[in-house]
């Protein structure tokens, strides 16, 4: 297995968790699915990699239930007699 020419950009991606806004996360976690597929890297490169697309993911997935709750907000101002639906984890 040969070893990659260049290091991943784990300065870049710890920015982007800490102050990306969504598209620029998801794409960085996109790069760090990239960089694991691609292989050739040494076991505590790829630890980082992995530890890095956590932190993304974990990013993410606050901005999107952020997302979420200004969304039944604004339902909630908007229809303010209407019952709210149920999401799948209310099932």
């Amino acid at each position: 297995m040969s070893q990659v020419s260049s290091a991943p950009p784990f300065d870049d991606w710890a920015k982007l968790a800490s102050e990306g806004n969504f598209e620029e996360v998801s794409a960085a976690l996109e790069s760090v699915v990239d960089w694991l597929e691609r292989g050739g890297m040494p076991l505590d490169i790829s630890i980082q990699c992995y530890e890095s697309g956590v932190l993304l993911s974990e990013r993410c997935a606050v901005m999107l239930r952020d997302a979420d709750l200004r969304i039944s907000e604004i339902e909630t101002r908007a229809f303010p007699g209407r019952v709210a639906s149920l999401s799948d984890d209310d099932l």
